[in-house]
């Protein structure tokens, strides 16, 4: 799942916005005044506000950080509201998700953890599903579905105590935490299909906040169920909708375009997602000035670079959004040591890379990552002259993973190639041909990527040097043909590969 960690930071950064319309459905069976209630509501929100974007500062002197301002809005919360169970339940699932936007996950959890119990044990349970329909979905984010299917279960005991018509909100959370499950069950389908109810449910019962993060999800879950061009509409249409309402140069938009630019990623179409992120940057740059651009834009625009060659803009982007300040965000955390090292080994920088590899992130059952780590680390063994030691990580790692699921991914494909360019390096074009082949059906994930994928391109020409290093000419300029069109479309007419895939057509490989 190599799109996990922004998910979470684009659901956070919504759940402010729109936890609180869960009024009229904790008012159905609390019979609380509405008017009261909104008023408390709003006294709640202006205090914990105040301290958040207060010049607050500790003992030291320096400023607060994230964390900290967030754990005085709790003690204010907490004192000033202790009378209002309901109210300190619904805020606190609002600062949680503050910290998982921050990239403090365990800590988000742990505060639905005490709002949860807060309205249980007030008898609040309407606020209770909410918090548990949370804390399910964070398990997820978390990949401990064995904790997320045991929310789940309490989760719909706590709505069926539930009397009264419930807020399409509180519906729409818990449908969302549902689809979880599906996805992590293995029924991806399943998850979108229950999504898409979710959709139209909100879109029957008039405007509502939360149908941005109902997107979001819809469009993630179609990715991972391999559907990535269905996804896409759904993901260019809140950019437009965020770039409309004024959110063009915030940190929201940033965590927005990740979807697409993960998906044509996984499409092997890297100039489109190239070209999608320069114009943003562009933007952002002539309307706030580069150094603050959102590190995250930056570090996504780098990775661009790193994937389509360009080592020198990739390093000077990189190095931008490191120096940000948006560092530890989830997405950044999880994908820059694989991308820096990767880069650094191409610009001859070891140490350097070796460095950034120590950073890769645990792979647990991420299919994906595991392929993109063995790669990592076999690179980084054959930078430091172990070719055979190389290999053998390699192939070993995609074998095991393999083994685990025959489901292919786009994510396989640069590891197999490369698994296939060291054996053909060895002289064994056999087991590059069978490499390849595994490549060309991991790259493509629909009938457009044989023509539009990168990926396609790749691995078609690393089946074209296969077959003329087996004297097979004929068909390895009937491979190099296939692989002209992808290649020039994902990496450009005058890329390395492109010019290699043409020159193997026209009898002069290099």
């Amino acid at each position: 799942r190599v799109a996990v960690a922004g998910a979470a930071v684009v659901a956070a950064a919504l759940i402010g916005a729109t936890v609180f319309s869960i009024d009229q459905a904790r008012r159905a069976v609390a019979q609380r005044d509405l008017a009261v209630a909104a008023s408390r509501r709003n006294a709640a929100l202006t205090q914990v506000q105040s301290v958040l974007a207060s010049d607050a500062r500790g003992a030291d002197g320096n400023p607060l950080t994230s964390a900290e301002r967030i754990a005085r809005a709790e003690e204010l919360l907490t004192g000033s509201f202790r009378g209002e169970p309901w109210l300190v339940a619904e805020v606190l699932i609002d600062l949680a998700a503050k910290l998982f936007n921050g990239g403090d996950q365990l800590g988000g959890l742990a505060m639905q953890t005490r709002a949860r119990t807060i309205a249980r044990e007030a008898g609040e349970p309407v606020a209770d599903a909410l918090g548990t329909c949370f804390r399910a979905g964070s398990f997820w984010h978390l990949n401990r579905h064995d904790s997320l299917q045991a929310e789940l279960r309490e989760a719909r005991a706590v709505l069926a105590r539930i009397k009264g018509t419930l807020d399409p909100t509180l519906v729409a959370v818990c449908r969302e935490a549902e689809a979880m499950g599906l996805q992590a069950a293995g029924n991806a389908d399943s998850a979108v299909a229950l999504l898409r109810q979710a959709l139209a449910a909100l879109d029957a019962s008039g405007p509502n906040g939360y149908r941005t993060t109902i997107v979001v999800r819809l469009s993630d879950m179609l990715r991972l169920a391999g559907r990535h061009r269905e996804a896409l509409p759904y993901q260019f249409d809140l950019l437009h909708e965020m770039e409309t309402t004024g959110y063009a140069n915030t940190d929201l938009l940033a965590s927005l375009v990740t979807f697409p630019a993960t998906a044509l990623a996984d499409l092997g179409e890297y100039r489109v997602a190239d070209s999608l992120l320069g114009s943003l940057i562009r933007r952002q740059e002539a309307a706030i000035g580069r150094d603050r651009i959102s590190s995250l834009l930056t570090f996504l625009y780098g990775q661009s670079k790193a994937r389509l060659g360009e080592a020198d803009s990739a390093d000077a982007w990189l190095a931008l959004a490191m120096a940000g300040r948006a560092g530890r965000q989830p997405t950044m955390v999880t994908r820059l040591p694989a991308v820096l090292t990767q880069l650094r080994l191409d610009q001859g920088r070891i140490g350097e890379a070796r460095e950034a590899a120590a950073g890769l992130p645990p792979a647990g059952d991420l299919r994906g990552r595991r392929a993109t780590n063995a790669m990592v680390r076999a690179r980084l063994l054959d930078a430091q002259g172990d070719r055979q030691g190389a290999s053998r990580h390699l192939e070993g790692e995609l074998a095991a993973i393999y083994r685990a699921a025959p489901t292919t991914l786009s994510l396989f494909t640069e590891p197999l190639v490369t698994a296939g360019e060291w054996r053909l390096a060895g002289g064994d074009p056999g087991g590059a041909d069978s490499l390849a082949r595994l490549a060309v059906a991991a790259a493509t994930v629909d009938s457009v990527a044989r023509t539009g994928s990168a990926l396609v391109g790749r691995a078609e020409l690393l089946l074209a040097r296969a077959f003329l290093a087996r004297g097979d000419s004929v068909t390895a300029r009937a491979a190099a043909r296939r692989a002209i069109g992808p290649l020039a479309n994902g990496f450009g007419a005058d890329h390395s590969w492109t010019r290699t895939a043409r020159a193997v057509v026209g009898g002069r490989p290099d």
